[in-house]
């Protein structure tokens, strides 16, 4: 009897895995549907359904990050893409919504590298590893790291104006304004009609001490993008440092009168005027 017994528990195991299998299967392709037409919240119930039946599946859990994610609900995103590296640990495109979801829940900067460089490292070819990666660098503080994760994206797509400014910007934070105005002279040279390019150059040359350079490049970013407060304060404080401080106030004017409150640009206005009072 114990044999028959034995062959029949196996067919009812049997059965009931199959039926699992294709029950979470059914969720788990509801919810991709529901991602596909951009319904995250109900992605995430179906693959919340999914995991029930047959929860040791890497990619139920990675989808129910994704749906999390999607929908802001960091905390949770964290935890089911824990769980799906925990099943599949070398997965990186998990690797990487991890160090993701780690990053923008901001404090968290130092475990958002290391997945993120992990991630790099299982799939060196995919540029965006490498764009979050150097912006969990910045937010760490390791400027010199991001720069040199800034260049590894640019090994693939090397005109890119967007890597290029945030290499540009890099080395400016990382206090190397000479680095800083090649790479972004480079990106002016590939997009020479980007005011984002052009202002991020005159930035630099401004901290490079290239006064005559830097306000003709401001010049033209603000003629491209005139509601660009950054551009105008940079280069309010070229004509500071040229003593041609009626204009620099010029400029601050134009950022406060379309914004009164900002900060920057009151600090800069009260310096500005305290100096032309000490001229007259």
């Amino acid at each position: 009897l114990a044999a028959p017994a034995a062959g029949v528990v196996a067919v009812v195991v049997g059965v009931y895995l199959a039926v699992c299998g294709l029950v979470s299967d059914y969720h788990y392709f509801r919810g991709l549907r529901y991602h596909e037409v951009g319904h995250p919240n109900r992605a995430t119930l179906a693959f919340e359904e999914a995991i029930r039946w047959r929860g040791y599946d890497f990619a139920y859990h990675h989808m129910l990050g994704l749906s999390h994610f999607k929908s802001g609900r960091l905390a949770q995103a964290e935890q089911a893409l824990t769980r799906s590296l925990a099943l599949h640990p070398n997965n990186p495109r998990a690797l990487r919504l991890l160090g993701r979801t780690l990053f923008l829940q901001g404090g968290r900067a130092a475990e958002a590298v290391a997945a993120l460089r992990r991630s790099t490292q299982l799939a060196p070819l995919e540029v965006e590893g490498y764009t979050w990666l150097a912006l969990a660098y910045r937010q760490d503080g390791q400027h010199e790291q991001a720069a040199e994760t800034w260049k590894q994206a640019l090994a693939s797509t090397p005109d890119n104006p967007g890597l290029l400014v945030n290499l540009g910007s890099e080395y400016l934070q990382a206090g190397r304004a000479s680095d800083a105005v090649a790479v972004l002279e480079q990106a002016a040279r590939a997009h020479p009609g980007d005011h984002q390019i052009l202002g991020y150059l005159g930035a630099a040359y401004l901290a490079d001490r290239r006064l005559a350079e830097a306000e003709t490049t401001l010049l033209r970013a603000i003629e491209l993008a005139p509601d660009q407060a950054e551009w105008r304060l940079d280069l309010a404080q070229v004509y500071e440092r040229q003593g041609r401080v009626d204009l620099a106030l010029s400029q601050v004017g134009q950022v406060t009168g379309r914004d009164p409150e900002n900060g920057p640009a009151r600090q800069l206005a009260a310096r500005l005027a305290a100096k032309a009072e000490r001229g007259r």
